[in-house]
């Protein structure tokens, strides 16, 4: 009967997905234990090469042998960042990365993102720049300067010698809303939609040509909502996005607590 074939097809429904959770919780415990055995392995290579490095600096003047060796460690350190990216992902998906909430200063946020990624902005030629700001937050401090460092290292790679990167926070109501604003080279209106999913690249040459592991916005994303809060992206191709991230404000009236 007609009964009979709907309540064997739920059923058979039922199964399917029943099976893609398993293998879905199998393969997120593969990536997770592939990583931890990689970690310490992949840290002794980066001594040796450190220290390879050292010697070949004051013993050689074989050019192809630096060439080499510096494709090894860039090669390395791509590596590592992608290990520990899927331990992150992992730690915040399974929600065993813990949140150490306070009130934060945006200022100071801000200040740490700076000092971590103005190096690389200077060999851009690349200004990070924030007006003044005594807005405070409720969020973990050192997660809050990750996702800061994410989306500004993000920016950095897309934009152009003599730019400038803005860093913008903004009260609203009981929520902050904090901006990071380049004039690059934008994102596809086709690709908007899916630049926060794991391993998504605006393209498929940006992984080998401008780096990164193509997890970063998705651990951005993963951390903003364990502080239940937003994210998202506005963007032109051609002449920038700003990516922009939601979290409660503070409140002295207000217990820390989010729960």
């Amino acid at each position: 009967s007609g009964q009979d074939e709907i309540k064997e097809l739920d059923e058979v429904f039922r199964s399917m997905a029943a099976g893609l959770r398993k293998a879905e919780q199998q393969k997120q415990e593969f990536v997770s234990m592939l990583s931890h055995d990689l970690r310490s392995p992949l840290a002794s290579l980066r001594v040796f090469l450190d220290s390879f490095e050292r010697e070949v600096e004051d013993n050689s003047e074989n050019q192809k042998t630096k060439q080499r060796l510096k494709s090894s460690q860039q090669s390395l350190t791509r590596l590592i960042g992608l290990v520990n990216d899927l331990l992150d992902i992992d730690k915040l998906e399974t929600g065993m990365m813990q949140l150490e909430l306070e009130p934060v200063a945006l200022k100071k946020c801000f200040d740490q993102t700076k000092a971590a990624r103005n190096s690389l902005a200077l060999t851009k030629g690349i200004t990070i720049a924030w007006g003044p700001t005594d807005i405070e937050a409720v969020a973990d401090p050192d997660r809050i300067v990750q996702v800061l460092v994410n989306l500004v290292s993000n920016s950095i790679k897309f934009s152009e010698r003599g730019q400038t990167i803005e860093l913008v926070a903004e009260s609203k109501d009981s929520w902050i809303e904090i901006s990071i604003i380049d004039h690059g080279r934008g994102i596809p209106a086709d690709k908007v939609g899916s630049i926060f999913e794991r391993f998504t690249q605006v393209k498929k040459e940006d992984a080998t040509k401008k780096g990164g592991t193509g997890l970063g916005l998705a651990i951005c994303k993963s951390i903003v909502e364990s502080h239940k809060g937003q994210i998202g992206v506005e963007s032109e191709e051609g002449k920038g996005s700003r990516f922009w991230f939601r979290i409660p404000a503070y409140s002295e009236q207000a217990d820390p607590d989010l729960d």
